[in-house]
């Protein structure tokens, strides 16, 4: 993450001084199953325009865009969307859903219980992501245990761990969609989310990420399309 951050500020230092270039903060988990398309078809218009991302996690993207170290935010955040610093247009509804194999007892059911859950060998994203301190809590407020038999910080393990029939694990729908060997079930108390386009409120002072901004409010139901 911080060599991706470098060489996002090495290629700022080198592009012109007419600011014909935008900053993008991506969360792993959200930014980047709207990103490919919404960046595909900015550039498509607006191919004098740079574009350069950085992935992390949300709580260090905030900062970043607190700190004006990137123009806009791509993530899923409750959190931001309630700071009124932060405006914001969200692209793309999602849920977290009990992820099995195909051929799991549970992937015909159609729904799950917290007690079936917790039965089940699960491997799980970091505390870093939100979305593990939800489930997390979610297991304590009930008093149940979790197996948890590997922490990872990346979605593609999680995927593999699930693809093997190894493990069970909680993901995003839209990072479970595409997916033919995966069964994404939807938790008993499940809420969605979205994916959303932040920026500092009053404060995108510069017109390439204005040009952007504008360019995803005309092309909403373009760039969910291209999504997974």
């Amino acid at each position: 993450l911080l060599k991706q951050y470098e060489q996002m500020q090495g290629a700022v230092k080198n592009l012109s001084q007419g600011r014909s270039y935008i900053r993008m903060g991506l969360a792993t988990m959200g930014g980047n199953s709207v990103y490919p398309q919404l960046r595909k078809l900015f550039q498509q218009e607006y191919p004098e325009i740079a574009v350069m991302a950085v992935e992390d996690y949300n709580g260090e993207l905030r900062r970043m865009l607190e700190e004006d170290e990137v123009d806009l935010v791509l993530c899923s955040s409750r959190t931001m969307s309630e700071m009124p610093e932060f405006d914001h247009i969200d692209i793309r509804s999602s849920r977290v859903l009990f992820c099995v194999n195909r051929n799991h007892p549970l992937a015909d059911g159609g729904c799950v219980t917290y007690e079936e859950m917790s039965r089940e060998p699960l491997v799980l994203l970091s505390d870093v992501y939100s979305i593990t301190r939800r489930i997390r809590q979610a297991f304590a407020k009930r008093g149940l245990p979790m197996d948890i038999i590997h922490y990872t910080n990346q979605a593609y393990t999680v995927l593999r761990f699930i693809r093997q029939g190894a493990a069970c694990g909680f993901l995003p729908s839209d990072v479970v969609e595409g997916n033919p060997d995966i069964v994404g079930i939807p938790l008993p108390d499940g809420e969605e989310s979205c994916t959303s386009l932040f920026w500092k409120r009053d404060r995108l002072q510069f017109s390439a990420a204005r040009k952007l901004l504008q360019f995803a409010k005309e092309h909403l139901e373009e760039i969910r399309g291209g999504a997974p």
